[in-house]
């Protein structure tokens, strides 16, 4: 079961990056977990939460890129941890842009709604020194 609940959240989170990659508004909205427990943490951003607001957070970082545009983001040194109904990963995302390549440390936790694999957390903040 454990190696199940693995497979499915890397799944998921592959499913995230892809959304995210594409800027997919709607396939990033299929990703996402419904409940006040949903929360995102934006690189700068405080804490949003509830599933509505936390959509809502993406289609904005969606709509500052140009029509048809993704962002070249990929999620490197990737660690799943997962059980039954539950899991994480921590993850470096590499962002490249006209301005460079920068990192971002972050934690995506998933759960198990209506039988899929669901993000109902999302934080990446900055790295300074060590990878």
């Amino acid at each position: 079961m454990r190696g199940d609940a693995t497979a499915g959240v890397a799944d998921a989170n592959e499913r995230f990056y892809h959304a995210f990659r594409t800027a997919d508004a709607e396939a990033m909205r299929r990703v996402w977990g419904v409940g006040d427990h949903v929360q995102c943490l934006h690189p700068g951003s405080a804490c949003i939460s509830g599933a509505d607001q936390v959509r809502e957070s993406w289609d904005i970082v969606f709509s500052t890129m140009p029509p048809g545009a993704g962002m070249d983001v990929s999620a490197e040194q990737v660690r799943v941890h997962a059980a039954d109904g539950w899991g994480f990963v921590t993850c470096v995302e590499k962002v490249n842009s006209d301005e460079g390549v920068g990192m971002l440390a972050a934690t995506n936790v998933f759960e198990v709604q209506g039988g899929e694999w669901k993000i109902i957390h999302h934080h990446a903040h900055g790295l300074q020194g060590m990878l």
